[in-house]
């Protein structure tokens, strides 16, 4: 190994976390740009070694983080290439991130405040978009899960998949990331299942499904707004108590 590679390298130690966020900066510009293009393969570790002035720590380490967000693809023995955008790390951070920022009481109102303006949003949309045979599941769903008030699970499931269509109607893939992160943070703090609390739920759901039904998205928005502010309120509540217990 040469001298000057040897030092590039020491540089390349525990210290070095600006050396391989640049790389990686660098590289993603070029994919900004359209430099590199999806599909393209990236020059060879010894090309990217060359062209930023680092060692082969820096420029693996690189590599290896912009594979992780999804921006590569890397394929034994072959050089890495261009990746379409994949949402499942994004997915993936939202949904870790959301479970810590849960832990506090400010965290879970921050949370439940933004799920309730995205999906009051979204049922406006819904209201505007959705097919009759959009309609025709959102009834069946909304039906299905009255029959199982009596066993909270099962009720709760159904819950999920009413929420997920009004999401999937909107034929965005960004909200599907989001709706499982929801998911992710969500059930831990959901721990009402009384059959009161689980009544005025499906009395929820049947008006929202109803104002969506009738293509009225004042009336989507504001009956999904009513039931995500509830659901906001009992949960930022909880977390109230909970920190309290903790103190």
């Amino acid at each position: 190994m040469r001298a000057d590679q040897k030092a590039k390298d020491a540089a390349d130690g525990p210290g070095s976390a600006r050396l391989f966020e640049a790389v990686e900066r660098r590289i993603l510009n070029e994919i900004v740009s359209e430099e590199l293009k999806v599909g393209d393969p990236l020059p060879s570790e010894k090309e990217l070694m060359e062209a930023f002035g680092v060692g082969r720590p820096a420029v693996r380490e690189a590599l290896s983080s912009l594979r992780i967000k999804g921006f590569l693809e890397v394929r034994r023995g072959e050089r890495p290439v261009v990746s379409p955008p994949n949402t499942s790390p994004l997915q993936e951070f939202m949904s870790d991130f959301g479970r810590v920022l849960s832990l506090s009481e400010d965290g879970v109102y921050q949370l439940t405040e933004m799920r309730r303006l995205m999906e009051s949003a979204l049922a406006w949309e819904a209201a505007s978009k959705a097919t009759e045979q959009d309609i025709s599941d959102l009834m069946r769903i909304n039906e299905e899960n009255a029959s199982d008030i009596d066993a909270p699970e099962k009720f709760i499931a159904g819950d999920l998949r009413l929420h997920r269509k009004i999401f999937e109607i909107n034929k965005n893939p960004l909200f599907e990331v989001f709706y499982k992160s929801f998911v992710a943070w969500q059930m831990p703090l959901r721990n009402d299942t009384s059959q009161n609390a689980l009544e005025v739920t499906q009395m929820q759901h049947t008006a929202i499904v109803e104002q969506i039904a009738k293509r009225s998205p004042e009336g989507a928005y504001s009956m999904m707004n009513a039931h995500l502010y509830r659901t906001q309120s009992r949960q930022v509540e909880q977390a109230r108590k909970r920190q309290f217990d903790k103190e």
